[in-house]
């Protein structure tokens, strides 16, 4: 179960993620499973922090997949037309 201090760690994680991407991939990951937690267990006046981490998680998962094809791309060597 998620105490008070999970409550409060949960919302410096939360606007920490404004400071230029200062949390981790896997901060973030943690921070949003935790928000999901506290939503199921003290109901739905915590959503709006559930649904911020929601977001910046889906933006990130995003933008890991995207540096990633971008990585993929560059090493795999190839001279390949764009077009």
């Amino acid at each position: 179960m998620i105490c008070m201090s999970g409550l409060k760690t949960l919302i410096r994680t939360s606007k920490a993620i404004n400071m230029e991407n200062k949390v981790s991939y896997k901060q973030l990951k943690k921070a949003y499973l935790q928000a999901a937690k506290i939503v199921a267990l003290h109901g739905e006046k915590y959503l709006p922090i559930f649904e911020r981490l929601e977001k910046e998680y889906k933006e990130r998962k995003k933008q890991v997949s995207t540096l990633n094809r971008a990585i993929k791309l560059a090493q795999s060597g190839t001279n390949t037309d764009l077009n």
